[in-house]
């Protein structure tokens, strides 16, 4: 008998399948990600046809024994709407990092929170970058790959005018003017981070680059297809 599950979850991904069924990616609270095929929902005559868009919240049922589970019920919690198109594109981007990121079936619900909250301020944020930094900081802490931003790996306090190197393998360590590095910050910008202050502009510059940098490395390197979009897109 297939094992049957009721989560809330949003909608990751969603690709075609065969002629009238959608494949789709869910972040679950309970189960973390789960693929589920909905047979039939490309019908504008199936339940499911309004309700699987992406950003809603939505109180699911399935069932299943193996990897691809089957959608039984699908109802919507609470929807989001971005009032500026670049957060669209935003939540594409940060969709693509936990999928990439995180292990099937792996339970992150502290994620799952920070997530839903990441949603509903960049509903109406002008401006979402340090809303993004502050995400991608919780979800490298949830794989396991946090970094420590207020110390030094050597022990030595962080100084605020001080030129620090960042390494994902190495942690913070002190560095001089004369290298040149994305993964090179002050030792300001390495504080606001661990406060999740994002406040200051040099700061705000400096850690996209730095956490670009890191999530480069975390994602073997491989591009983002979220943030080829944008470029295409805001390009026209």
């Amino acid at each position: 008998m297939p094992v049957q599950f009721e989560d809330r979850a949003y909608i990751l991904h969603k690709r075609a399948y065969k002629e009238s069924s959608y494949i789709i990616d869910l972040f679950t609270f309970e189960s973390g990600i789960v693929s589920i095929v909905a047979k039939g929902a490309k019908s504008n005559k199936s339940k499911f046809y309004l309700n699987l868009q992406l950003f809603n919240q939505l109180d699911v049922m399935y069932s299943g024994k193996s990897e691809l589970m089957t959608l039984i019920q699908a109802d919507v919690n609470k929807t989001v709407s971005f009032s500026v198109k670049k957060n669209t594109f935003c939540g594409y981007y940060i969709n693509e990092l936990i999928l990439r990121l995180l292990h099937k079936h792996d339970q992150h619900q502290n994620l799952f929170l920070h997530y839903e909250q990441l949603l509903n301020d960049m509903a109406n944020a002008i401006q979402p970058e340090a809303l993004l930094r502050s995400f991608e900081k919780t979800l490298l802490i949830e794989i396991g790959y946090g970094i420590d931003f207020g110390n030094a790996a050597n022990g030595v306090d962080i100084q605020d005018k001080e030129l620090y190197m960042v390494s994902p393998e190495n942690g913070i360590t002190h560095s001089s003017s004369s290298q040149s590095s994305d993964l090179l910050v002050t030792g300001k910008t390495l504080k606001d981070i661990e406060l999740d202050d994002f406040s200051d502009l040099n700061t705000l510059r400096e850690s996209k680059q730095l956490m670009r940098r890191i999530l480069q490395y975390h994602l073997g390197g491989r591009p983002l297809k979220s943030r080829d979009l944008f470029a295409k897109t805001a390009g026209q």
